[in-house]
């Protein structure tokens, strides 16, 4: 299986692994990945730990989009040991002080993960970005995305990251979902946007066109169509 090798050689610690849960295509199936790797090793007790940030207050879609697909994951491999969600807002203490940065606050969840549960390995779904002439050719709007993310600003990492698909593009990842047959199932739970319904002009909805070469309102009509057409 996919990306199996990297996984059992966290599975060897045996240790509770934590998994940075977003409603994005990417972190969803770095979850299923890992998830489908501890069903095929039977030797190992691995349990995991999915926590997010920022979605409990706001943005309903997403946080409905969370909790389906930790459903689904549980529900695929109900041998495999999978913790409710932990949530951390916004407004999670000691946070105030720093600027609404997103990455700021996802260090001060993996402390809080470190310091109430012992875990010591988190998987997220972090990415190579696409080449800057696709970015250029794409108008995104965001300097950032043109290179990697830099965590050098958060709090002291307490956890260590792994990130399975930092040397694969989402265009990568898309092809991952074609095979092993989720373009039905794992990728319609998931959300790019924070708009709902999709803006298909933020960057996020422009790199879900690039990766799987149609927008994902288009998308979901298509997945909307063929279940129709089956009923």
């Amino acid at each position: 299986m996919i990306f199996q090798k990297s996984f059992e050689e966290l599975l060897k610690y045996n240790q509770p692994i934590g998994i940075k849960l977003t409603s994005k295509f990417d972190a969803s199936l770095v979850f299923y990945l890992l998830a489908k790797t501890i069903d095929l090793n039977k030797k190992y007790s691995v349990e995991l730990y999915p926590f997010t940030v920022g979605y409990k207050k706001n943005k309903i879609h997403i946080l409905k989009s969370i909790k389906q697909i930790h459903l689904f994951v549980k529900n695929s491999f109900p041998n495999v040991i999978i913790k409710d969600i932990k949530y951390f807002n916004y407004d999670y203490p000691d946070c105030i002080k720093y600027s609404r940065n997103q990455w700021i606050f996802w260090g001060f969840a993996k402390k809080e993960m470190y310091e109430q549960y012992g875990i010591n390995i988190c998987l997220d779904g972090r990415s190579r970005n696409f080449p800057l002439s696709i970015l250029l050719r794409n108008q995104y709007k965001n300097r950032h995305l043109e290179k990697d993310f830099d965590f050098s600003k958060e709090p002291q990492n307490y956890t260590q990251y792994d990130s399975p698909f930092c040397n694969i593009t989402r265009k990568e990842i898309a092809k991952i979902y074609q095979d092993l047959n989720l373009m039905n199932t794992l990728l319609p739970l998931t959300r790019i946007c924070e708009m709902d319904p999709s803006c298909e002009m933020c960057d996020w909805c422009k790199t879900f066109r690039i990766s799987f070469g149609a927008t994902f309102s288009e998308y979901i009509q298509n997945v909307h169509d063929k279940n129709h057409t089956h009923t």
